[in-house]
């Protein structure tokens, strides 16, 4: 392997881990933002300027290629757990470097990036961590 962390190109199609699409937005607007305990974590205009920089604003900005769901992944990648590593079992975040979506990518795909090891040590501890509970 070279230190270049561009050669390890993927080009493919990956959902999105995590994606609030438009009845997502008009529940939470509607009934707004509220922890457990009844107070308010997000304003409503919060959310919706969240909504917009994390998922829209991407998307817009993103090629076309992106848009259609074909997503470009390097070495070079963000990775992290989050939405999809704790719900879908086999899965890591990777950010495609292009419109910088988190995708979910299976683990397979990224085993021997540098920033995927990290990771996937933190996500058998969270798993080892939720064994424990059991």
């Amino acid at each position: 392997m070279s230190d270049d962390l561009s050669t390890d190109e993927r080009v493919g199609r990956w959902r999105r881990s995590t994606w609030q699409g438009p009845l997502t937005i008009l529940a939470n607007l509607w009934l707004g933002l509220y922890r457990d305990d009844g107070s308010e974590y997000m304003t409503r205009w919060e959310y919706l300027s969240w909504v917009w920089r994390v998922f829209y604003r991407k998307w817009w900005r993103g090629p076309l290629r992106c848009k259609l769901g074909k997503h470009r992944i390097s070495r070079g990648s963000d990775t992290g757990i989050g939405g999809c590593a704790m719900c879908t079992p086999g899965t890591i975040d990777v950010w495609c470097d292009d419109c910088d979506m988190a995708l979910e990518v299976p683990i397979d795909d990224v085993v021997g990036w540098p920033h995927a090891d990290g990771v996937l040590d933190l996500w058998r501890g969270a798993q080892e961590g939720a064994d424990d509970e059991r």
